[in-house]
Formats: C-alpha cells, sequence, structure tokens
C-alpha cells in the first residue's frame, strides 16, 4: 500500500514538543545537564532537548537521556515536567518498538495531569502519541478512539493546528486499515481547515494525502491532479524534501500506469532534488523506482545501477547509524567520567589515571564485542525477517479468505433479502387489503423474484455438491448443437424486452457428441444472463460454437459489447467468495454464478478463460471434450434423443418504470435505490400521500438532494458510485442539505451495520424485506416532528438559531443568515438573491432550507428583522417613523406603517406613546 504523501512530517508533528528540538549547539545542552550549578530543572530541559535530538539519531541514546529528563523531573516536584519527561520517553519507547512500555508511560503521565490551560495542552498532545502508538501497533480501533480525544480536547482548547493535525491522523488510520472513503473524508477537512489558517505547508501536506488516496484506488488522473497541485505549493515554500516525496508518488503513479517516460521523469529530478537535501533517506526510494523503470524501458544496464545505488545508499544508512552507536557511547562514558571527577575530588592523580587507562580499555573491549554482536546481529535479524515475512504471507491469506467470504455473505444476504421485499410486501398488503394498483403486475414482479431467489438457492446447492464430491459427472451422446441453439434462444424474449441483438453462430445440421446435457446447459445460461445483465439497451451479444479439426473438442464463445470488466479483476474473477462489486452503471452480482461456472466446466474437464476491455467487450472462450474417449466408464450413460433444455430460466431483467408524480404542496420524498423493481414499489406505496422523486445511485441522489432540497431521503445502503453511509454523510455536512431527515433502507441485518449507519447521522433505519405500512409511518413520523418544530417558531419574530437547529451545521448557517440580513438592514435593494450568495446558495434552495427550518421564507424573515429592528429604534426614540424607516431598509413609508401594523398591532407613532 502506498503511503500518503509526507506521512513521516505529520507523525513528528503530532509527538514531538517542537520547543527544544532542534538546538543550536548539543554540546551546550550536554554541558548545561552536567553541570550541577545549572539547577534541576534547566537540567530536566536540557535532556529534554537531548531526548529530542538523538530520536532522529539514536533511539537507545534517546531512551538514555530520556531517563535523565525524568529523574531530574522527580527532583523539581513539578507534576507538569514529569508528565512531560514521561511523555518524551515514552516518544522514544515508540520509535524503538516497545509499544507496551510508552503505553504504560503515557497513561502514568495522563494521571498526574489537572484541569489548567497548560496540562489540557499537554494532555491532548499525549492522547495524540498514543493514538499513533497504536497505529503503528496496527490497532487502528483503537487508534482512532485515542485521536478523537486528542481531537475533542484541541477543539476546546480552540487550537486549529492542533485540530488539523489530529483530522489528519484520523485521515492516516483509515488509509492504513484500507478505508480510503472515510480517510478521504478527514483529509478533505484537514485541507479545508489549513486553507482557513492560511498555511501552505498544511494545505500542500493534504493535498498529497488525498492524491495517495486516489493513487491507491487507482484513480489516477485524480491522483496526479492533487499531486501536482501539492508539488507547486511545496516548490513555493522551499520545502525540498516535500518536493521529493511528491515526486516520487508521480513517479510511482506513472510506473503504475506503466508510462514509464513520465516515471522516469519524475523519479530523474527527484533525485536531484534529494541530492540536494543531502539526506540518504530521501534517495532510497528513488533509487529503487528508477531501478524499476528503467528495467520497464529495456534498460537494463542503468537498471543495475539503479539497485546497486539502493543497496549502497541503504548500507551507507546502517553505517552512520552504527557510527552514531558508538560515538555516543563514548560521550556517555565521559560524561559519567566528568561527574566523578566533579564529586570526588580528593582522589589522587594517579586514580585518575587508572580510571581512564580502565575506560580506554573498556571501550576497546566494547568496540570489539560491539563489532561481534552487531555481525551476530545482523545474521539473526536476516533470519527473524524471513520467518515473519513467511508468517505475515499465511496471516495476510487467511486475513484475505475471510475478507472475502464475509463480502461473500453479506453480498448474498443482499441478494436474498431484496427479491423477498418484493415478494412479502405485496402479499402482506394483498392479505390486509390495502394493495393499490394492477395486481398482475404485482404478480409478475412477485414471480420474477421468486425464480430469482430459486436459481440462488440452486447454484448454492451445486456448489455444495461440487465442493463434497457429490455432484457426478454424467455425460450422453447429443446433439450438442440443438442444445446450445435452444438455451440461447430461450433468452430471445429477454433480448427483445432489452432491445439488444442477440446473434447464434453454430454449424448447420446434426452436431453430436458425448456432453453432460445439465452442466453444459447450467454454464451457458451462467454466461448468458450475466451478459444480458451487462450488456446495455441496442447492445449486441453473440454465441458462436465451432468442433476442432480433430473433431475432438468443443469450442464456444459467448461475447458481448457491454460494460467490460477492469484488468485487475480478471485474474480473480472465477474464485469462489470473489465479486467485482457493483458496476459504475449500477449493476452488481452475488458472485456465485462464475465461481460455479468454472467449477462445472472443470468438472467436465474442460477449460474456461475470459478477455476484456472496459466499455468496449467481453468474450467467455469455453473447451470441453466431445469424444467418447475422454470420459471414464463412470461419467458414461446411455444416449439420449435431443429434447428441450429443462429448467432454462433467464433472469429476467425489468425495466424501470418511471412515476412523475405531479409537482404538488405535498412532502417531497427523494428515493434513492438501485434496484429498479423496489425503487418503483416504494413509490407506488407512497403516490397519493408524497410527491416523489426516484435516483438510482448514491451519487445521483446528492445531486438531486442539493437541487430540490426534498423534505425527505430514503436511501438503500448498497449501491454503486456512492453507498448509502456516504449518502447520508455528505447530506449532513452540505449546508443545504443537512436538516433533511434520512431513512437507511438496506439489506444488512446485523446490530453493528444498524448502529454504523445511525452515526453517519440517519434518522432512522429499516431493514429488508419491510412493512410498507410501518415505512409511511415513519416517514410521516419524521416530517411531522420537523413540521411541529417549524410551527413553534412560526408566529415570533425573532428567534434563537440554537432552538430551532436540527444539527449544529443548520445552527451555524442560520447565524450566518441572520448576521448578514444584520448587517444589511439598511439597505434598502438588499434581497433573497444577495442572501443566497452570501450564504452559498440558490434562490430555490434558500428558500426550501429556510421554509424547513422555520417555516418562513428568505422575504418573511428579512422583513420580519428590518420590523423588529425598527420597533427597537422607536422604543429607544433613535428617530420618528420616517427617520426610523429608512434606517431599517423601508424606502416607503406607506408601506412601512401599513407592515407594522400588521406585525405588531399598532402604528409606528403609538409606539413612544406606550
Amino acid at each position: 500500500m502506498r503511503k500518503p504523501t509526507s506521512v513521516l512530517i505529520a507523525l513528528l508533528l503530532a509527538v514531538i514538543n517542537t520547543v527544544q528540538a532542534q538546538p543550536a549547539n548539543i554540546d551546550s545542552l550536554k554541558n548545561v545537564w552536567s553541570a550541577r550549578a545549572s539547577g534541576d530543572s534547566a537540567r530536566c530541559l536540557a535532556a529534554q532537548g537531548l531526548v529530542v535530538y538523538y530520536l532522529g539519531v539514536n533511539i537507545d541514546s534517546a531512551l538514555w537521556w530520556g531517563e535523565q529528563e525524568i529523574d531530574f523531573a522527580k527532583k523539581t516536584g513539578s507534576s507538569y515536567l514529569l508528565s512531560s519527561a514521561m511523555k518524551d520517553k515514552a516518544i522514544a519507547h515508540q520509535y524503538k518498538g516497545e509499544y507496551e512500555e510508552g503505553l504504560a508511560l503515557n497513561q502514568e503521565a495522563l494521571q498526574m495531569l489537572g484541569k489548567s490551560k497548560r496540562d489540557q495542552i499537554l494532555a491532548s498532545t499525549i492522547l495524540g502519541n498514543m493514538g499513533l502508538t497504536y497505529s503503528d501497533k496496527k490497532e487502528t480501533e483503537k487508534a482512532a478512539e485515542y485521536y478523537k480525544k486528542a481531537l475533542a480536547l484541541k477543539r476546546i482548547l480552540a487550537d486549529s493546528i492542533g485540530i488539523a493535525r489530529n483530522l489528519n491522523n484520523i485521515g492516516l488510520v483509515y488509509f492504513q486499515d484500507n478505508v480510503f472513503d472515510s480517510a478521504l473524508v478527514y483529509f478533505t477537512h484537514t485541507l479545508e481547515l489549513s486553507r482557513q489558517l492560511g498555511s501552505d505547508f498544511g494545505i500542500a501536506l493534504s493535498l498529497g494525502n488525498i492524491g495517495s488516496v486516489y493513487l491507491n484506488t487507482k484513480q489516477y488522473d485524480k491522483a496526479i491532479t492533487y499531486f501536482n497541485q501539492a508539488l507547486e505549493l511545496k516548490r513555493r515554500i522551499n520545502d525540498l524534501r516535500g518536493v521529493n516525496t511528491v515526486l516520487n508518488n508521480l513517479g510511482n503513479t506513472a510506473l503504475e500506469q506503466k508510462d514509464y517516460a513520465k516515471a522516469r521523469a519524475y523519479y530523474e529530478e527527484a533525485l536531484q532534488v534529494g541530492r540536494q537535501v543531502g539526506d540518504k533517506k530521501y534517495l532510497s526510494d528513488t533509487y529503487s523506482g528508477l531501478a524499476k523503470t528503467y528495467a520497464g524501458l529495456g534498460e537494463y544496464r542503468l537498471a543495475y545501477e539503479a539497485a546497486n545505488n539502493y543497496a549502497v545508499v541503504q548500507d551507507s544508512i546502517m553505517n552512520e547509524l552504527n557510527s552514531e552507536t558508538f560515538n555516543e557511547m563514548e560521550v556517555r562514558f565521559q560524561t559519567k567520567e566528568k561527574e566523578a571527577q566533579l564529586a570526588q575530588q580528593e582522589l589522587t592523580i594517579a586514580r585518575q589515571r587508572m580510571l581512564v587507562i580502565g575506560a580506554v580499555l573498556a571501550l576497546v573491549a566494547m568496540g570489539a564485542l560491539f563489532q561481534f554482536f552487531r555481525n551476530r546481529q545482523r545474521l539473526r535479524q536476516k533470519e527473524a525477517a524471513l520467518a515473519v515475512q513467511l508468517e505475515r504471507a499465511e496471516t495476510d491469506k487467511l486475513r484475505e479468505i475471510d475478507k472475502l467470504k464475509s463480502n461473500f455473505f453479506a453480498n448474498i444476504s443482499h441478494e436474498f433479502r431484496t427479491p423477498l421485499t418484493l415478494i412479502l410486501g405485496p402479499l402482506e398488503q394483498m392479505l390486509s387489503g390495502a394493495l393499490q394498483g394492477d395486481l398482475q403486475k404485482y404478480y409478475r414482479i412477485m414471480q420474477r423474484n421468486a425464480v430469482r431467489l430459486l436459481q440462488l438457492v440452486n447454484q448454492l446447492l451445486d456448489l455444495s455438491r461440487l465442493e463434497s464430491g457429490r455432484m457426478l459427472l454424467q455425460v450422453n451422446r447429443c446433439d450438442w448443437g440443438s442444445l446450445v441453439r435452444a438455451i440461447a434462444f430461450s433468452f430471445e424474449s429477454l433480448a427483445e424486452r432489452k432491445q439488444i441483438r442477440l446473434e447464434v453462430d453454430l454449424p448447420e445440421g446434426p452436431q453430436y457428441g458425448w456432453v453432460d446435457r445439465d452442466k453444459l446447459e447450467k454454464i451457458l445460461v451462467n454466461l448468458l444472463s450475466n451478459a444480458f445483465k451487462f450488456t446495455h439497451e441496442e447492445g449486441k451479444i453473440e454465441v458462436n460454437g465451432r468442433l476442432s479439426n480433430d473433431n475432438k473438442l468443443l469450442r464456444l464463445t459467448i461475447a458481448d459489447n457491454g460494460i467490460g470488466i477492469p484488468a485487475h479483476q480478471l485474474e480473480h474473477l472465477f474464485e469462489r467468495f470473489y465479486t467485482t462489486g457493483t458496476t459504475e452503471e449500477g449493476v452488481e452480482g452475488s458472485g456465485i454464478g462464475l465461481a460455479l461456472t468454472k467449477e462445472l466446466v472443470v468438472l467436465h474437464h474442460g477449460t474456461i478463460e475470459v478477455e476484456s476491455k472496459p466499455r468496449q467487450f467481453t468474450r467467455f472462450h469455453l473447451t470441453i471434450p466431445v469424444e467418447q474417449a475422454a470420459f471414464s466408464a463412470e461419467e458414461l450413460g446411455l444416449d439420449t434423443a435431443v429434447s428441450p433444455p429443462s429448467g432454462v430460466v433467464p433472469i429476467l431483467i425489468q425495466k424501470e418504470e418511471h412515476h412523475a408524480s405531479p409537482a404538488t404542496d405535498l412532502p417531497m420524498v427523494l428515493i434513492v435505490e438501485d434496484n429498479d423493481d423496489v425503487r418503483n414499489y416504494i413509490a407506488e406505496q407512497l403516490s397519493g400521500n408524497f410527491h416523489t422523486v426516484l435516483t438510482k445511485n448514491g451519487k445521483e441522489g446528492l445531486a438531486k438532494a442539493l437541487e430540490i432540497v426534498p423534505d425527505l431521503v430514503i436511501t438503500d445502503l448498497m449501491m454503486p458510485e456512492m453507498d448509502g453511509m456516504t449518502l447520508c454523510r455528505f447530506l449532513k455536512q452540505e449546508t443545504a442539505t443537512s436538516h433533511i431527515p434520512v431513512i437507511m433502507l438496506t439489506a444488512k441485518a446485523e446490530r453493528e451495520d444498524k448502529l454504523e449507519g445511525l452515526g453517519t447521522g440517519a434518522d432512522d433505519y429499516l431493514v429488508k424485506p419491510f412493512d410498507a405500512l410501518e415505512l409511511k409511518t415513519r416517514i410521516n413520523n419524521l416530517i411531522t416532528q420537523r413540521r411541529l418544530l417549524r410551527s413553534r417558531f412560526a408566529g415570533e419574530v425573532v428567534f434563537k438559531p440554537s432552538e430551532v437547529a436540527v444539527t449544529p451545521v443548520d445552527e451555524a448557517f442560520l447565524q450566518r443568515v441572520m448576521s448578514t440580513i444584520e448587517d444589511n438592514l439598511d439597505e434598502e435593494h438588499f434581497s433573497v438573491v444577495e442572501l443566497g450568495q452570501t450564504v452559498g446558495m440558490s434562490r430555490s434552495q434558500l428558500h426550501r432550507k429556510l421554509k424547513a427550518l422555520t417555516d418562513k421564507g428568505p422575504n418573511e424573515i428579512i422583513r420580519d428583522m428590518r420590523l423588529n429592528r425598527a420597533k427597537e429604534l422607536l422604543e429607544k426614540g433613535a428617530g420618528n417613523a420616517s427617520e426610523v424607516a429608512y434606517m431599517v431598509g423601508f424606502n416607503s413609508l406607506a408601506y412601512f406603517s401599513k407592515c407594522f401594523s400588521d406585525q405588531f398591532g399598532m402604528a409606528p407613532s403609538d409606539v413612544r406613546k406606550r
């Protein structure tokens, strides 16, 4: 997995108190620490500076200085300094991979802190460090928990930079956990806040992180756009390390696209920048990328040189680290020696010389031992690394299988519950006598979904029999040409309904061979059903069959010019538990059909291959033996006459029926559901009571919600392009739609799924199959609650946003509306258009939003606030009626007097009298 841009910088910001992170002179800090006259506090702070320095040089040295910092902090008697010292040593433990020790120190440090602002600032830093530790331990839930605790404290402290840092770190957690949608949300928040702060560094960091999300999700064009924006900023602020990192990421992107020329240009520029930086760590990744790029270009000599340079840089980094370790051992000894001299001046010169000689001998011995143990440690590390790699590979494989199984059963649940909704819903209404509409239409919907359920059950049973070895091959001599032709033409009615051209190309006359009719039938039905499912209207599907030259093999090809399959999915297409997910066109599969098809082909001693190009074509090539000698005696049956294929039931694909509700004053409900039958069924159940608008995926639903601002949204959970969770999250974050109640409708019945849905801001959650009456009742309840809230404030001239608003977003919106109106009360030409431009909404969006929250349109609110200000001015004697009218934006005294009388039941001139 590719890491986000500048991750190292972000993490260092999260854990290091940089007040003394880069001392100008390390020797001066050591002198302060070793001088007793400096005092305990000064020696403690000097040790802190040395901890920070050695974090980037030698971790063991950083730990040693951390212990010194704790010792002197204890002598000061300051709980704050002691907590800070424990925090610093905990960082060193974390750098070394000693996570439990670091966590224990941080917990102890937290318990000593009080409620003062200084203590709370330190507590927020420690909480962030604990989040980082759990992130390094791959315990992502714990990491997110502690980052969010730190974020909450930063918000209380109004620390905008700290807020941005923790938002970024939460994004990193989700990124490391491959939850890229959530990572993108947090990185986007970080970008917005960085722009508000005017921090070019923060903006560049966030742009790079967003680019890394798109790189990992293979959205290369978007990745390149964000990386280029980050690169421009980092060059502007002269952040050479950041420039090197972004250039490497651009090189990685080009390498993924196999655009080796671009990759070469990026990596070679990154190499130049890395040399300017002078830090070998920044050359390592560049040489690695160059080696792969040169190999892709066929320039193997350059590839070898780049790979060799990579190895040299790595060795150099290790040698520098070892040199620093040895030098630090010498420094420690000299420091202890100096302390001994100061404390024991009465020792004789001879004894001092003996100590020096002993020290030199000890250093020589330590150096020899160090070299010996270093070589032995290297060998052990290589062996341990190999063992860890093998164990990790096995663990990753098991984890991948578990994840595939979980996805498989989640998809199967969805596949079962959706047809059940369209069977049980109409049946329950028939039993209660509440069904409205064409009965024959509902009978056809129920039959179609019952057939779909039967096919799913049969496919699962077939997979089970294949796995247990209970499904046996039984071949007979028959006319395979007639069989294939009959199966293909059983899809003719479906082809006509979808306006797809079905072409069958088979040899003329009888074509005899040995095949298992039942297995071949299931194979072809699955392949043709897939072709029809993923081919647009007015597309083309071809079935082609021929015998090999020696008449021993039957070669069949099923081709279509539909949406195609991405190249990275082709190798997994026939794997059990694997699904490609929903496509951009809104079509999804159960994940059973092709796995069953492959196993049936293998059972028939055949092979199946696929080739595809997205948005151009897909071709399945099937080859099976048809000569008698290819099968064992147990697999051979009797000759049979040709009969029509049995059990061929093509999957019926219903065309969407559009329900265009007339424009009335009925509450407007937006239905976002990818299944045509379910979408139409919900719309029919709500007709007459609600004005319904239909969309088929989350992306379309979000656009439509922003356009029309409905009274309520019903959304499915599992949808193409944008799922229900993401849609709900965006709706609640957008100012124009944050007030709209959302009902989540899904086939996922687990408690965790329900809690996750409600956690995104959904107001209610219904599991398929659902009761239509219950759905209508819940819709009415949510809309009625909003209406009661509006009516409570409808009669008031001025309202408090905190009382009217449903969410914090709404409260901020109303505050901005009132503030804008207040600032323009004396502007007679100030209107709804200017107000909408200020708050970033169209006139219609603003009207529906304010009516939903206050039961008043924008014109009413502007007029009421002007009248209320006029009354205040008149009561204070700020002028006569005519003067006050012009002060609050009325250009007609007569119209002002009429509005004032209507609002307050008295003329403006009577205010002073009262």
